[in-house]
């Protein structure tokens, strides 16, 4: 059986270098890394019967087919989702807020991945009291939530622009079921509800004949006034076609909710969540169609890069076939090999013409020594030196035959022993004599060649 040669020392030498400047740059790439995201994380939702706490078991469910597991953390509502998210350390991974309860100039380090509902404002009031407009609530006594929700932060805003400055004994922190009792009882005079979607929470109110759902004439105002804030229509007929619920078109102001991250939560996760909000919200809604949502606009905090492309072209290739974890490795594996093909590829094309000039070196250098003694040689007027010439020559030629180098590279070698073998024989058969002025400053100028290698 033939064997295959050995690898020589320059080869070996090389693929050392080329080893050592991949692992350099493997090492480079890792320290950059971002570490494996976890497989937890805290959403900051609403009270427990809430659409906020529906939504949050939704994502529950979404990201566990992930291997996330989420807690769906309990809250009175937007503005405790973000004092947790605000909170140091954190106490909130990812939370819906409400558009308006904050702004990116007070809460540095968050980042939405998209508007995802609106959340029109109903407000009833009782019909005996022939209220039509905010305005009309002047000494009224109305639930606008408790503290720390959303609906009586935007209710105060709301109010404050009609002109109204409620004592705290007109505005009730009631919300849920209780303020829904206390409206039909008659205790208060109205009530504001902030809610995506109104059935069936509202579904008693809409038909209590003594309540009415005062809609927002001057919506645009409103909307002027409140960058956070979208206008949407509930049509004649939208709650119950049958009892002509409501008996005519009604413009309602509805802040448009964000999905709300830590800056410093893993970029996977919020790739991960971006994609879960566009499978949850990426249908028709009551007051959106298809398509709507999670949408770029009505935002407090600066859109998530991933998020914005999600929204803009839609998922990955990567994203629509991989699982999560599988793409999350394809992504690290990818980091790593980028910059090291980029070593490589160039590496690839100077390697082997680096490897044949270290190799023909090795062959090559002797044939200044081969024409030194061949100049030498001839100018050599004695036979004492004559035979010094011919012993050198056969050092030479041994010295030569020494050299191992690649099956490739052989005839090379073989051309040098031609060589040498070629001065000694022209030397054997040339005359004696002194040496031709030619000869003298051929031999010179090796000479000086050399002492000039040599320093």
């Amino acid at each position: 059986m033939e064997r295959r040669p050995r690898p020589t020392r320059g080869r070996l030498a090389i693929q050392a270098v080329i080893a050592l400047l991949a692992l350099a740059v493997l090492a480079a790439a890792a320290h950059w890394l971002e570490p494996l995201p976890p497989r937890r994380l805290v959403l900051a939702a609403g009270a427990e019967g809430g659409y906020y706490h529906a939504l949050g078991e939704r994502y529950r469910e979404r990201l566990a087919r992930d291997g996330i597991t989420v807690t769906v953390r309990t809250t009175r509502g937007a503005v405790e989702n973000l004092e947790l998210l605000r909170a140091s350390p954190p106490e909130a991974d990812v939370a819906f807020v409400q558009g308006g309860v904050g702004g990116a100039a007070a809460d540095e380090g968050l980042e939405s991945l998209g508007s995802v509902f609106h959340e029109p404002a109903f407000v009833f009031a009782r019909r005996s009291l022939g209220i039509s407009r905010l305005s009309d609530l002047a000494g009224r006594q109305v639930a606008i939530g408790p503290q720390g929700s959303g609906t009586r932060a935007l209710a105060l805003a709301l109010l404050a622009f009609n002109g109204l400055d409620l004592r705290p004994s007109e505005t009730l922190p009631l919300a849920g079921r209780e303020a829904r009792d206390a409206l039909r009882s008659g205790q208060i005079d109205a009530a504001v509800f902030v809610i995506a979607h109104p059935l069936p929470s509202l579904a008693e109110l809409f038909a209590d004949p003594a309540l009415e759902l005062i809609g927002f004439d001057h919506a645009e105002a409103y909307r002027m006034r409140f960058p956070y804030l979208a206008t949407v229509r509930l049509p004649a007929g939208a709650i119950d076609l049958p009892r002509d619920i409501p008996p005519r078109d009604l413009q309602l102001v509805a802040p448009v909710a964000a999905l709300v991250v830590q800056d410093g939560l893993h970029s996977a996760l919020k790739n991960l969540l971006a994609r879960a909000a566009r499978d949850i919200h990426g249908g028709t809604q009551l007051f959106a169609e298809s398509g709507r949502f999670p949408a770029a606009s009505h935002l407090d905090y600066p859109l998530n890069a991933y998020a914005r492309r999600l929204i803009e072209d839609g998922p990955s290739v990567f994203a629509r076939f991989l699982p999560f974890w599988v793409a999350v490795w394809g992504e690290r594996i990818l980091i790593l090999l980028l910059p090291l093909l980029g070593l490589l590829l160039p590496l690839w094309r100077i390697g082997p013409p680096l490897y044949r000039w270290r190799t023909e070196r090795r062959i090559y250098r002797w044939y200044r020594d081969l024409a030194r003694l061949e100049v030498q040689g001839r100018g050599a007027v004695s036979d004492d030196s004559r035979r010094k010439i011919f012993a050198r020559l056969d050092a030479l030629d041994a010295s030569v035959s020494a050299i191992k180098v690649p099956l490739a590279y052989a005839h090379r070698l073989y051309e040098l022993r031609a060589h040498i073998d070629l001065v000694r024989r022209r030397l054997d058969s040339g005359q004696r004599g002194a040496p031709r002025p030619s000869d003298i400053r051929e031999r010179d100028r090796i000479d000086a060649g050399g002492r000039a290698d040599h320093a």
